[in-house]
């Protein structure tokens, strides 16, 4: 009888975890700083020589990377820990503190913007590029080449959502010099009912139930039959948050999405190349924006994704930092050796003169 190997009965997690403790992607910046041959920063090395101030500017920099992320790390913490109203939940945790590193250091260096690109590559390599569902075989990530086209056509189907006009009854009054009514604007009828202050006379009872009813039927019964249910688990998982919101009557979040989507669209091509770094959480985020926390995240179709993400704060991030304390040990070393360097210098000038004089 054939041994059982021991990568015969570990779970992927298992796996992914004992791979990332061995080394991460800021290893390469370390490892530059003792080597001549192909780091920019190691060429740079002697110039460094006879300007401290740069190196000085470095251990600040990464300094203040470690502590942000430390903060970052024990607010994802706080979140999982102490649930309440107003805080994400479920992966949403993730996306929405991974949104917020993308804004905070989005006009870092180029010292800085490169730390943080070795925190995204830990990140896609923690998570892999594509995680298996228990009823979705292959769920792409949205950082992948597939990922990127799902989130392309989920943008581009409910910003054809928010724009249809069939099936919108002709009582609904459309906005602007639109002659017949779109989705938008029948959402507005419906919200104008719970509004505290409004421009329109609202519809009556029966009306407004009619509405919403053929609204859900336009706006959710298509979702299942697009390329980005079963392709993509972290769009699931945001429709499955739109769902709750329709259950909840939430016209104000539900229309924000869709005038969200609609202006998406316009500059979806030109912010994807952009590559900024975690920018698919950003965009996601904007999607549904101060909304976020309303999404449960508890469905069990992005149960392994949600696992995933989480070893972001519990795991990824952290071990991060604790890289960037190896970091900064090593700038510090070449500081100590510049300024030994200078004082070498100073020292043998001084005795020169000295003898000279």
């Amino acid at each position: 009888m054939n041994a059982i190997k021991e990568e015969d009965v570990r779970s992927p997690r298992e796996g992914l975890a004992k791979s990332r403790a061995k080394s991460s992607h800021l290893d390469e910046v370390v490892r530059a700083y003792y080597r001549r041959d192909s780091s920019v920063y190691a060429k740079n090395l002697l110039f460094a020589a006879f300007d401290k101030s740069h190196l000085q500017e470095q251990i600040v920099e990464v300094q203040h990377l470690e502590s942000r992320l430390q903060s970052y790390v024990h607010l994802g913490n706080r979140m999982w820990m102490f649930r309440e109203e107003t805080t994400p939940q479920g992966m949403w945790q993730q996306v929405c503190l991974l949104s917020k590193i993308s804004m905070e250091f989005q006009n870092s260096s180029d010292w800085g913007t490169l730390i943080l690109k070795k925190l995204e590559d830990d990140v896609k390599e923690s998570a892999g590029d594509t995680i298996r569902e228990l009823r979705y075989a292959d769920n792409h990530m949205p950082w992948t080449a597939r990922g990127l086209e799902m989130e392309r056509l989920f943008i581009a189907h409910h910003a054809e959502v928010a724009e249809q006009t069939e099936g919108i009854p002709e009582w609904v009054k459309p906005h602007s010099s639109r002659t017949a009514a779109n989705v938008q604007d029948a959402l507005e009828e419906v919200r104008s009912v719970k509004k505290k202050v409004s421009d329109r006379e609202g519809l009556d009872e029966e009306r407004t139930k009619e509405l919403k009813a053929i609204l859900k039927k336009i706006c959710l019964n298509p979702g299942k039959n697009q390329p980005f249910w079963p392709g993509s688990s972290v769009w699931r998982a945001f429709s499955v948050g739109m769902a709750d919101l329709w259950v909840a009557e939430d016209y104000k979040a539900i229309l924000y999405f869709y005038r969200q989507c609609a202006e998406a669209r316009k500059t979806l091509e030109i912010d994807q190349a952009n590559d900024a770094i975690f920018g698919w959480s950003v965009r996601m985020s904007k999607l549904i924006g101060p909304h976020l926390y309303k999404f449960k995240g508890d469905s069990d179709t992005v149960l392994e994704t949600t696992y995933r993400m989480q070893e972001l704060t519990t795991s990824v991030i952290p071990h991060f930092c604790q890289r960037l304390n190896s970091l900064q040990n090593v700038v510090s070393g070449q500081l100590n050796r510049v300024e030994g360097f200078h004082n070498a210098v100073l020292t043998s000038m001084g005795a020169f003169m000295v003898g000279a004089w």
